[in-house]
Formats: structure tokens, C-alpha cells, sequence
């Protein structure tokens, strides 16, 4: 059935009409792009212009071969299935008898692209009886034919095969069966009717005028690709999903679907914890606000050394749990103090953009002074309220944090404090001698460095 008109539901309620119409005997196949997929097996789809019949069994061979550790087959019939099922390009061509299957890979992708969901009436002459039949490749007309196999998919799709004895041929849906488009003329009385001229008509064009000179027999039903969409939709209503793939990676389809169209059930509350990742970029602006605005609220902070503003937040556990919107968490800060070389006002600085300068100074004090002080680690505990609205992406950290010092860090700085601040003024005296800029430049595995570091010693200690 052509459509023309494209509203999604008046369009989806003449397609439930269209199928209303048909027998029980009818099979369907849908098709995301009705132009350039047209019914053809896999391996003229793959191979269209090189194909030829020893290639096709060639690789069926191969495939028999390489897949007989796997599985294992009875008749060639069976191994042809197999190999459908899994991938390989056959000349086998798929089928189902329920149309809202072939419905829903008609619409699932291509969505720019108008679709189609074809039928065909089958009857006992349709058939071919494989249990007769010794060799698929010597079959001499179309037919259908049941799964020699028992697969999960072929069951959830109620799933069926059309066997090809021309697969790289396109076909007709005619009253008569299926025809291949090259020889349909040579068949069909009426066909004459028909303009064909395979060097002015492509087989898309063939076949549609073929279709356009029967309107009366539902060989179709066209899917407007603007309908796609609300198709899909009802489809998934009725209980079509991914699922029909019958695997675990259906499973996984299934769920990426229903997370891009926000369908996901709400079956499942994680743990607070899990929102400590989003909770941590929240809480670092505001903690490196709150120090810089109240530095005297780190009591050991002089202008002798900066922090590192590449800290450590640890969010440890939640206090309370006595609201669904409101928690109580508590965690630790753990950060490096450096000497503050540049005498810069800010408390924090990047340790790693001056990584190689720390180290060049650092050097220069333990080869000069003996001094093997430039890094020492803090630990602040904080308490601290969240909110959040439905989401942890929304989530909101309240200024008010309760910033204290891990209990043992009283005695810690009890006894760095004074270290750093000589090691301070042994680097003040060190840039009586040489400035920063020179101390930026120097390579500590040169042999100038070393010259420099005697010339220093020296000078230093000789006045």
C-alpha cells in the first residue's frame, strides 16, 4: 500500500487496517530503506558485482570448516541456517509471520529514509520440502522453507526463510510467487505492460512500476520515514523490542534504547556514595574560595609555603540518612605544602606547572644546606551539608563547612612549621646569590650545575 499523506497516526492506524486485511498465511519482511534495499539474500547485497556461484560455496565451505568446532550440523540445509544466523552472506532471504517484527526493523534505523514492510501469501505449493532435498544449491526456483534449526531468535521472531537460486537477483512479489525482476517479463503476461529497459531502468524503478500496475493487491505497505518514529513507539508497546534478538547484547540495545528516550524504570536507588564523584567538583571551588577569603582559618599557614591547588578530596561516608533531599557527609582534604619560592600572595599554587623548578631548588638546598625539607602532606577533616532535587547531578553543597585538623596533625606541624620556615630563609639567602630566572634555566645534570652548586658553597659560606 502506498502512503501519501504523512500523519504518524493515521498512517499507523492504515497500516494495522492493512494487516487486518491479509491472511493468516501471510508472511512479511521490513526493509529501513525502500530504495536501495530491495529483496535480495545477503550475499547479492555483498557481493553484487562480483558474485558468482563457486564464490558463494566456497565461503560456505570455509564457513562449515571454521565453525565445526562450535556447532555441529546434519545437512548442508542446517549449516546454510547456521550461517544466516550468525552472519555470513547466504542465499538465504528473512522472513516472519508476525508484522509488527517486520515492522519494527523496518523503522528502527534509516531514520531520514522511507521504509517498507512487504508480504507474501504463502500456500503448501510455496514450500519446499528439505527433507527431500540433498543440495541448497541446486534448487531451481524460490521457495520457503522452514528453519532446519531451533534457534532463540528465529523462535522470538517467528522467523521463517525464502532459499534463492539466483541470490544475487532481485525480486518480484507477483500472484504467482516470487519472481526474479530479470526474467519476470518471460512469466508474467501483463508484464508486457510494464517499461523495461535494463539499460534506462534501474530494478527499484522496474519494480515499482510493476507494483503501480497492480494497486489492488497489498504486495506492501510504505512507511513514511517522518512516521518512523511513532511506529517504533507503538511497536515497542506491543512488545516488540530488542529483545527478539534473543542475546545478551539485545539486552544491552534494548537498555540504550529506553536510556535515550528517558524510559528507564526507576527499580533501583544506588548508594548515596556513588554521588561522591559529582559531590567532589562541587566541593573544591568552594573549598578554595573559603580558604583564600579566611586564610587565618588554617592556622598554620605563613608566607613561607603555599598549598598545592591540586588537592585531594575524600568523601567518606554519609553521617545521616534521615532525609530523602538533605545529607550529612563527612570526609577528608589531603594537600601538599611547598616552599612559597616565588613569594607569590596567593595561597594556592600548581605544583605541577612548577614541578621542575621545585626540584632544581630543592636540589640545590640539600647539596648547599643539607636541607631535605620541600614537601609535607596535610589533612583537614570537613563536615558538610548537601542537597539535592531527584537527580545527583543536581545536587548543591551548602557554604557553611566545617573545616577542622585531622587529629594527628597538631604534632606533625608542631614540628614542620619551624623547618619550613628555615628552609625559607636559607632559599632567601640562596637568591642573594643567583635569581630565580637563573634557577628556572639549570639543567641538575649537567656538569655546569655542579660547578655552580661548588661556586655557591663558596660564596656562601665564606662571608
Amino acid at each position: 500500500m502506498n502512503t501519501t499523506e504523512n500523519n504518524p497516526k493515521e498512517i499507523w492506524s492504515k497500516f494495522l487496517l492493512w494487516v487486518n486485511e491479509l491472511s493468516d498465511n501471510n508472511v512479511f519482511r521490513g526493509v529501513s530503506d525502500k530504495v536501495n534495499h530491495l529483496l535480495i539474500p545477503s550475499i547479492g547485497r555483498t557481493c553484487l558485482s562480483n558474485y558468482t556461484l563457486k564464490k558463494e560455496i566456497q565461503i560456505f565451505e570455509q564457513f562449515k570448516l571454521k565453525a565445526n568446532i562450535y556447532t555441529k550440523a546434519e545437512t548442508d540445509f542446517e549449516w546454510l541456517a547456521l550461517a544466516q544466523h550468525h552472519g555470513l552472506p547466504t542465499r538465504l532471504l528473512d522472513w516472519t509471520f508476525n508484522p509488527l517484527v517486520a515492522a519494527f526493523f523496518a523503522v528502527r534505523n534509516n531514520d531520514n529514509l522511507n521504509a517498507r514492510v512487504y508480504t507474501v501469501e504463502t500456500n503448501d505449493f510455496s514450500f519446499l520440502d528439505i527433507n527431500k532435498e540433498n543440495n541448497p544449491f541446486s534448487i531451481s526456483r524460490i521457495s520457503f522453507i522452514y528453519p532446519p534449526i531451533a534457534t532463540s531468535r528465529l523462535e522470538l521472531q517467528n522467523g521463517i526463510f525464502t532459499i534463492h537460486p539466483l541470490p544475487q537477483k532481485p525480486i518480484l512479489i507477483t500472484p504467482d510467487g516470487l519472481i526474479e525482476i530479470e526474467y519476470a517479463h518471460q512469466k508474467l503476461e501483463d508484464y508486457s505492460k510494464i517499461l523495461y529497459n535494463q539499460d534506462e531502468s534501474n530494478e527499484f524503478t522496474i519494480q515499482e512500476v510493476y507494483y503501480n500496475e497492480n494497486p489492488k493487491i497489498n504486495y506492501f505497505f510504505d512507511i513514511p520515514s517522518n512516521c518512523k518514529s511513532y511506529f517504533e513507539k507503538n511497536i515497542r508497546k506491543l512488545g516488540i523490542d530488542e529483545m527478539i534478538f534473543g542475546n545478551i547484547d539485545s539486552i544491552s540495545q534494548q537498555l540504550s534504547y529506553q536510556f535515550s528516550n528517558n524510559q528507564i524504570k526507576n527499580n533501583f536507588n544506588p548508594d548515596f556514595s556513588v554521588s561522591f564523584p559529582i559531590l567532589n567538583k562541587r566541593f573544591i571551588p568552594v573549598f578554595t574560595e573559603y580558604i583564600e577569603k579566611n586564610p587565618q582559618s588554617l592556622s598554620f599557614l605563613s608566607h613561607s609555603f603555599c598549598i598545592a591547588n591540586d588537592f585531594v578530596l575524600s568523601m567518606q561516608e554519609v553521617v545521616t540518612d534521615n532525609h530523602y533531599n538533605s545529607k550529612v557527609v563527612k570526609g577528608k582534604i589531603f594537600f601538599e605544602m611547598f616552599l612559597n619560592f616565588r613569594d607569590t600572595n596567593s595561597v594556592f599554587e600548581s605544583k605541577h606547572h612548577n614541578h621542575d623548578i621545585i626540584k632544581t631548588i630543592s636540589d640545590l638546598l640539600e647539596k648547599i644546606y643539607g636541607i631535605d625539607i620541600m614537601y609535607a602532606i596535610g589533612i583537614i577533616d570537613f563536615k558538610a551539608i548537601v542537597m539535592f532535587r531527584g537527580e545527583y547531578e543536581n545536587i548543591n553543597l551548602y557554604k557553611d563547612i566545617n573545616f577542622s585538623w585531622d587529629s594527628n596533625m597538631a604534632d606533625f606541624f608542631s614540628s614542620v612549621i619551624p623547618s619550613y620556615n628555615s628552609s625559607y630563609l636559607k632559599y632567601k639567602e640562596l637568591t642573594n646569590h643567583i635569581s630565580i630566572e637563573a634557577i628556572e634555566k639549570l639543567d641538575i645534570e649537567s656538569e655546569h650545575y655542579r660547578e655552580l652548586v661548588e661556586e655557591l658553597k663558596l660564596k656562601i659560606f665564606s662571608e
